[in-house]
């Protein structure tokens, strides 16, 4: 599965394929102009996405396993690369795109517990023991 977008925080959706669709639940005229947000949720490690999209500016380039949501709600563990998309211009080369490939795996109950307990965790405040 296949998505391209804006090389530009917030990365708006520009493209994407048959297999993206297929994956995501999502059609592709659904989620033109949108951004990958739709597919975050309960689970999804906004700390882990932040890193992906700050390395994306930087280099263009990033990696990372989240756990995402297909439109109907259903998790699943998501490995995307991304990788830049560069076009040659007067003044050298410019990133123009962001394509990511996606590889989708369903989640197990237990693994989606796991999951979940530890975005969970890893949102709380510190606190002090008692």
């Amino acid at each position: 599965p296949v998505i391209v977008t804006t090389a530009e925080y917030p990365f708006r959706i520009v493209h994407t394929n048959a297999a993206w669709s297929e994956l995501c639940g999502w059609q592709s005229h659904e989620v033109l102009g949108s951004t990958c947000a739709l597919l975050q949720g309960k689970a999804t490690n906004l700390a882990h996405t932040a890193e992906m999209c700050e390395s994306a500016l930087k280099t263009g380039y990033a990696a990372a396993e989240l756990i995402n949501y297909k439109k109907d709600g259903t998790p699943f563990l998501n490995r995307i690369v991304l990788i830049p998309v560069v076009s040659q211009c007067a003044h050298g080369t410019r990133l123009t795109n962001t394509v990511g490939i996606l590889d989708g795996t369903p989640l197990s109950g237990a693994i989606m517990m796991t999951s979940m307990d530890s975005q969970h965790y890893v949102h709380q405040p510190h606190r002090s023991l008692p």
